[in-house]
């Protein structure tokens, strides 16, 4: 277990972006998240920080730029959230 450093990880929730009605866009999201957040613990949250790091460095920029392509790349947008105690 790591004891300083960051770690990356990422979850795929739908945003419902198309409902009109503000307070059932947020019930939408708020399923949508929770359902993400499971999808992403039932592996374990750190199964991507752990293969990342064998990764080499060279194959890293060429595996990015793959990604980056792909169609639904298109539809992902990053948002950091820090747990700094």
């Amino acid at each position: 277990e790591r004891l300083v450093g960051n770690e990356f990880t990422y979850m795929t929730p739908s945003l419902p972006v198309h409902i009109e009605d503000p307070l059932e866009r947020v019930k939408l999201t708020a399923t949508s998240t929770a359902i993400a957040k499971e999808n992403h613990n039932l592996p374990g949250p750190t199964l991507l920080p752990s293969w990342l790091t064998f990764l080499p460095p060279a194959t890293t920029p060429r595996i990015f730029r793959m990604q980056a392509r792909r169609v639904e790349s298109a539809m992902v947008m990053n948002l950091t959230v820090s747990n700094v105690p």
